[in-house]
């Protein structure tokens, strides 16, 4: 009686014993034996092995789209689905499905939705569009090392026989000219005029290093390196005063010299004269003037001047733009530079002042 009562008790539990009501064990069913389609997932119930449909699927097969459900492809799909019904057009749009249901039409990130089309205002990689990001518009190591860009902070790794933020620093025996590093010619005549070294069209003249008036060539006295009353050499000025579609004049003090000495407290002005070549996909510019230490820091002072596409001029225009900055050289020792960069205005002159580094020097001021 009590072995009868144990096997009823143990069949009980495992749901597998034999018809006959004897002491042999009968295995439960599982999933492993039974084949469902695709459509489906095996499950037992109550201890029968059956083929549940999975979402979107109905029928005896499962071989039906399910109510709200239909086919693509060659599968069931919510009707209310971007993959079911992507209504987005050609415009560059992505279908998003939002949590509660609804699908929504929005252009990609980096891009602006100009209705009809999703257009980029910045630089094109690999498919992706890049806004404010140096490494992307403007290339800030020169070539000479490979640009990191992290969304916050760019730097440069160097190629041999390069340093510096910007990678346009040489060793003692190089002089940086025309965005590489070259020998210091060591047979003739070198020359040095305002920071660059070019025997074809200049002959150092009195070997000025004293940079008392304000403006010097800063050679040594023998016209065979740079002398800057810091140190090392400070880099040079002017870089690049034009990028694809926008171009930059400026003065210093009523001078183009690109290299000045100053005292502590000296007013300074920059004159600005800017361009932008808009076509009818570009929308509205700003045109940026800074000034930097030499951590590349801002040190406050910055001019924006703000140029509307002016979208009723037709399809395409030249915008002009004039302005001064006028500053107060600071009262700390030291390098500083103006620099200059432009960009997407969401909202005119609302953004911050990106650094665009060394290419993008204006003027190079030392404070003594």
């Amino acid at each position: 009686m009590g072995k009868f009562l144990l096997v009823v008790f143990a069949c009980a539990l495992s749901m597998g014993c034999s018809s006959g009501g004897g002491d042999s064990y009968v295995a439960p069913p599982t999933c492993e034996e039974l084949a469902c389609p695709e459509t489906s997932s095996c499950v037992v119930k109550e201890g029968t092995r059956v083929c549940e449909c999975i979402q979107g699927y109905t029928g005896v097969a499962c071989n039906e789209c399910a109510e709200g459900y239909g086919e693509k492809n060659g599968v069931c799909l919510d009707r209310g689905s971007c993959a079911y019904d992507d209504f987005c057009g050609a415009g560059g749009h992505e279908c998003v499905d939002l949590s509660n249901g609804i699908r929504d039409c929005q252009c990609p990130r980096g891009f602006a939705d100009e209705g009809d089309a999703c257009i980029c205002y910045g630089s094109l990689e690999d498919g992706k569009c890049y806004v404010g990001r140096p490494c992307f518009e403007v290339n800030p190591c020169g070539g000479r090392g490979g640009c990191i860009d992290d969304g916050e902070m760019t730097t440069c790794g160097c190629e041999e026989d390069y340093t510096g933020p910007r990678c346009d620093e040489c060793p003692a025996d190089r002089v940086f000219r025309d965005g590489r590093c070259y020998l210091i010619e060591q047979d003739g005549e070198a020359i040095c005029s305002d920071g660059r070294f070019d025997s074809s069209i200049e002959a150092c003249d009195d070997g000025n290093t004293n940079p008392a008036d304000g403006v010097t060539d800063f050679c040594s006295a023998n016209c065979t390196e740079h002398v800057w009353p810091e140190g090392g050499w400070p880099g040079f000025a002017p870089g690049k005063t034009a990028t694809q579609n926008t171009r930059v004049l400026v003065e210093l003090n009523e001078s183009t010299a690109p290299y000045l000495v100053v005292d502590s407290g000296t007013e300074l002005r920059v004159k600005v004269v800017g361009e932008h070549d808009f076509d009818y996909r570009q929308k509205d510019q700003d045109l940026n003037i800074g000034v930097f230490d030499s951590l590349g820091r801002n040190i406050g002072q910055t001019l924006c001047l703000h140029m509307p596409s002016r979208e009723d001029y037709g399809y395409s225009h030249t915008e002009s733009v004039r302005g001064e900055l006028v500053f107060t050289a600071p009262a700390e020792t030291g390098t500083y530079y103006v620099r200059w960069s432009h960009g997407l205005a969401i909202r005119p002159c609302q953004l911050q002042m990106s650094n665009w580094g060394p290419e993008f020097n204006l003027f190079i001021i030392y404070v003594r």
